[in-house]
């Protein structure tokens, strides 16, 4: 779902393939949440065409600079644990 997903592309897409990675999402009912993904895009007011393709670009670069930062996080917390653990203070 990283591409295509306007609202009348979503109400459009099979339900069946998009749950796969949902789940090491952390969402607890995939199946359920693409219905109501699929309800929600069914019922919502849509931008103009033209502005379709700009604001998919946009939250797909939003997406992938969240992604960046998480995965910048996550060396720092892995950095700082192994230097915590060579301090003394590991053994408190």
């Amino acid at each position: 779902m990283a591409d295509r997903f306007s609202p009348a592309q979503l109400s459009r897409r099979p339900r069946q393939p998009w749950p796969n990675g949902w789940a090491a999402a952390g969402v607890t009912q995939p199946r359920d949440t693409a219905d109501q993904l699929k309800g929600f895009a069914r019922n919502v007011l849509e931008p103009a065409p033209e502005q379709t393709l700009m604001l998919q670009q946009t939250l797909a670069q939003l997406w992938a600079s969240t992604e960046n930062l998480e995965q910048s996080i996550a060396r720092i917390d892995r950095e700082v644990a192994h230097w915590l653990a060579r301090t003394p203070g590991r053994l408190a």
